[in-house]
Formats: structure tokens, C-alpha cells, sequence
């Protein structure tokens, strides 16, 4: 599939990770919002809410990814190791060090089970779990922002077997109605039980599960395995999509919750965040030069507020700023330090291991397995974190 390497996907996950940041920031900080005109501007931030939007280009590179290595799908589930743990490790020893420091972990701590089982948990796959022994540091959760983590591993494990599904039906519409089929069921469950997210512990933890996430996560997979037929409509209508999503989003605030119209306005999101990477697509590595800091924003960014909300430092823009301040500088040593090498460790191995394919698998290859150092913005083996 004729997919260009250079797009903006490494900027609208940044642009992302910063609407995350800014809308824990402002929560947690309590910074008050003190005009009318910053009231607008955070309803057209909440708008375009940094989860769904991972999600739909996670779906979108991690199809690509299967693509390019299901005929060595051991490399595939390196690869993602490689993406996700590194850095999520290094997030808990940060972790870790500012609970220490603010005096939040002794020995009553650490003699309850409930800590080691919190540890083990960061740094497998139930990021989302806190014992009661932890909820008195900062917002009553290290880093709540992890709930996602298990989540998009889940979707990692489940892409192979949606292609495998896909593939058994009669050609490709056969395919795309199965992966619509269930994206609308995910849905369904998702708008039956989201209201009694925070009020029932069982719905809590069935919100942690793929089941009722993955609807947006196919989206962007449904764009990747169509990208072909609708890059006509996407390849530079970035402008179009955003003003439709916009009208969506006026109207939805207009009517209240309505999920068909919800259901919608997803697909056109999902649309419009494919139509953005391919837009324009020399400004991210205008602007980033080859900085990719989305990951540790997002791993990080709590980990500071939550220092901040415990040493009692909030309550004004000084505040935020300074926050955001740390949580760049955290992302910018977490990207050169360690993800960037870890990436380029990675690349070694899927050379080395790399099958003998057709040019044609070689062509499509070099789209997803381009050394994210470069700064040249590709489609890469990587993840979208999921992250809010």
C-alpha cells in the first residue's frame, strides 16, 4: 500500500499528549479559569480529547505494523515491548523517587502487601491498580494516567487475531464489515455503560478492558486497511474534516448525549486525525526535528502534577507552567536518553531478523520500520500510547 513516509502522525501525538496534560493540569492544579474568551478556548480543547485520538492512530500504525511483520510475529510483539516498557520503567522510578522524597512511602508502606502488589503491577500490565496504602499521596493515585497502558496492550494482542478474522471473509468488504461490526458492538457497550463508570467498582474495571475501547482503536484500523481507496478524501482535507468535526461538536453540546450521533462523530474524528497526518506533512519534522516526546509526556505528566498537588504548589497559571516545564524537560531527557536508543536497539533486531519478502513487502516495510531518530516523520513499528 502506497503510504507516505513523511506525515504529521509524531505531532498529533504530541498535540495530544498536550491536551491530556492541560486538562489534568488544569483539574489538579485548581487553576481557575478567570474570562469567558479561556472558557471557550477549553471547550474547543476538550473537543478533541487525546484518547481517542491515540487510539485512532494506534489503530491506523499498529495495523501497518502487523502488516509488515506477521511473517515474523515474534519481532512484532518485541517491537511493542520495546515501545512501551523503557520508558513506563523509568516513569516509576521517577515515581518512586518523588514519593520518597516527599516523605509518602515509610514503613507502614512498605510492609503492606498492598505496595508490592501495586509495584508489580507497574511494571507488568495492571498499571490501573492502587491500593488504599497510596491514596493519600498526591490525587490519590501515582499515575492514573497508566489506565491506558493495559488497555492498548490489549489491542496489541487482539490486532493479530482481527486480521487473521478479517482475512477469512470474501475479499475486502467482507473484512471491513466484520471490523465495523465490532466497532459498533464495542459501542454499544460503551454508551449502555459509561454512565455508571465512576459509580459502580465492576464498571470501573470493565472500562479497563479492550471491550469497550476498542471502537475507535478499529477506526483507525479501518482507515489503514482502506487508506488506498480514501486517501482521496483525506490527503489534504484536513481543513474540511476539522470543520465537520467542530459542527459535530456544536451540535452535540447543543442536544446533549445523543450515542448514534456520538458514533458519528467518532468516525469523523478518526477521519480528520488521518486527514491532519497527511496535510501539511513537512511541518513535524519542521517543528519537532525529530524529537518525539508524546510518550514521555504522557508517562510523566502526572507523576509532576501530582508531586506539585502534594507539596501543595497549585492554583495558578505560574503553577501549570512550571509543571509543564518538567514535564518537558523529563520528556526531552526521557526521548535522547533512553526511547531514542532503545528504538535504535530495536531497529537492529528487525534487521537481523528481517524475512526475505517480495519488493513489493520490502517497499511497505521501510514505511513502518524507519528509524523514528531521523526526524522524517514516517510511519513507524511503533505505538500511538493510549494515553489520558
Amino acid at each position: 500500500m502506497d503510504i507516505s513516509r513523511k506525515n504529521n502522525f509524531d505531532l498529533i501525538r504530541l498535540m495530544a499528549a498536550l491536551q491530556v496534560f492541560y486538562g489534568h493540569a488544569l483539574k489538579h492544579l485548581d487553576v481557575p479559569v478567570q474570562s469567558w474568551a479561556w472558557a471557550k478556548v477549553n471547550w474547543l480543547i476538550g473537543c478533541f480529547h487525546g484518547v481517542p485520538i491515540f487510539f485512532v492512530i494506534s489503530g491506523f500504525l499498529i495495523a501497518k505494523s502487523w502488516e509488515s511483520n506477521r511473517d515474523d510475529g515474534r519481532q512484532y510483539f518485541v517491537n511493542r515491548f520495546l515501545r512501551i516498557y523503557p520508558a513506563l520503567w523509568l516513569g516509576l522510578g521517577l515515581t518512586l523517587t518523588c514519593m520518597i522524597v516527599s516523605g509518602s512511602i515509610d514503613g507502614t508502606v512498605l510492609s503492606s502487601n498492598g505496595f508490592w502488589t501495586w509495584l508489580v503491577g507497574q511494571v507488568t500490565f495492571f498499571q490501573f491498580f492502587t491500593p488504599d496504602c497510596l491514596r493519600s499521596y498526591g490525587v490519590g493515585t501515582p499515575n492514573g494516567s497508566l489506565w491506558t497502558i493495559p488497555v492498548e496492550l490489549q489491542f496489541y494482542l487482539l490486532v493479530p487475531l482481527i486480521a487473521w478474522a478479517a482475512g477469512r471473509f470474501r475479499g475486502r468488504l467482507g473484512g471491513n464489515v466484520f471490523i465495523g461490526a465490532c466497532a459498533v458492538f464495542s459501542f454499544v457497550l460503551y454508551a449502555l455503560f459509561i454512565d455508571q463508570k465512576e459509580t459502580a467498582s465492576e464498571m470501573k474495571l470493565f472500562f479497563m478492558t479492550f471491550v469497550p475501547q476498542i471502537w475507535m482503536f478499529l477506526f483507525g484500523m479501518l482507515l489503514y486497511r482502506n487508506y488506498d481507496v480514501l486517501q482521496r478524501m483525506v490527503n489534504g482535507k484536513a481543513l474540511f474534516w476539522f470543520g465537520l468535526y467542530l459542527i459535530m461538536a456544536i451540535v452535540e453540546s447543543s442536544v446533549g448525549k445523543w450515542a448514534p450521533l456520538e458514533f458519528v462523530s467518532g468516525a469523523v474524528m478518526a477521519f480528520f486525525v488521518v486527514s491532519a497526518a497527511f496535510t501539511c506533512s513537512g511541518v513535524t519534522s519542521l517543528l519537532l526535528r525529530g524529537q518525539d516526546l508524546s510518550y514521555g509526556m504522557y508517562v510523566y505528566h502526572m507523576i509532576i502534577i501530582n508531586l506539585f498537588v502534594h507539596i501543595g504548589f497549585g492554583g495558578t497559571v505560574v503553577s501549570m507552567a512550571a509543571a509543564f516545564a518538567c514535564v518537558l524537560a523529563a520528556s526531552a531527557v526521557s526521548w535522547n536518553m533512553l526511547e531514542k536508543k532503545v528504538l535504535a536497539y530495536k531497529e537492529m533486531l528487525s534487521s537481523r531478523h528481517e524475512p526475505r519478502r517480495s519488493m513489493i513487502c520490502d517497499m511497505a516495510a521501510a514505511d513502518v520500520d524507519a528509524p523514528r531518530a531521523t526526524g522524517d516523520g514516517g510511519i513507524r513499528d511503533e505505538t500511538s500510547v493510549a494515553i489520558a
